[in-house]
């Protein structure tokens, strides 16, 4: 890679983590991802999103941008209903996001019944597209957990810094088939931090971006 090129990466790099670091006045009332404050009713309220409260349309209307949702059905015949944003800009700071919705088993097997088309899934598992009039409904569920999936690595100190220290560290084989001791094995460890109190867990791993589970 050129000089320029490599040098122009890293200055980007710099700005993204100076964002963490030093953060702007938050835009539409959307406060960072470390900001998070726990309601009344023990749920938690982040990134202008309170859990198993504020409904997917509510969350379109507030992020001005629109997800892809579907519904997704594990190997083990577990189910569901995700909103995927591919790319978020909240203040400056870029990432994708997941929103797990919350619906009760009846009605996620109506939705997988009325599927307007279903999908194999890399994982194993199917991806269910819903029909128009199903739709509409996901967008008026509430949203139940959040994955959030930053585009820039973040260094474990700025997580330290932002999070605080967690409870617990607890490590965790992102693929159980791999062979115990393998460099396989090894690339694919990765650490969950834990926060009981805020209701956040960061998966933390050398080989790729931490992810931040809020409500799981």
């Amino acid at each position: 890679m050129k000089p320029f090129f490599s040098s122009l990466i890293a200055v980007v790099v710099l700005l993204v983590l100076a964002l963490w670091l030093f953060p702007s006045e938050p835009a539409r009332n959307i406060p960072p991802p470390w900001q998070i404050e726990t309601t009344e009713n023990n749920s938690i309220r982040v990134m202008g999103i309170t859990l198993r409260q504020t409904r997917l349309q509510q969350v379109v209307d507030l992020y001005g941008e629109p997800p892809a949702v579907s519904l997704f059905e594990d190997t083990d015949g577990s189910r569901q209903l995700e909103a995927f944003f591919q790319t978020l800009d909240l203040n400056g700071l870029r990432a994708r996001m997941v929103l797990v919705l919350l619906a009760d088993d009846l009605t996620l097997q109506q939705l997988y019944d009325r599927g307007a088309r279903i999908q194999n899934v890399e994982s194993g598992g199917k991806r269910i597209s819903l029909n128009k009039t199903d739709l509409a409904l996901a967008f008026q569920l509430p949203v139940r957990a959040i994955s959030y999936l930053p585009k820039t690595d973040l260094p474990e100190d700025i997580l330290e810094q932002r999070f605080g220290q967690p409870a617990e560290k607890r490590p965790v084989m992102a693929h159980p088939d791999a062979e115990v001791g393998s460099e396989k094995a090894k690339e694919q460890q990765s650490v969950e931090w834990i926060y009981p109190k805020k209701q956040l867990q960061i998966t933390v791993s050398d080989s790729a971006r931490e992810v931040l589970h809020y409500g799981r």
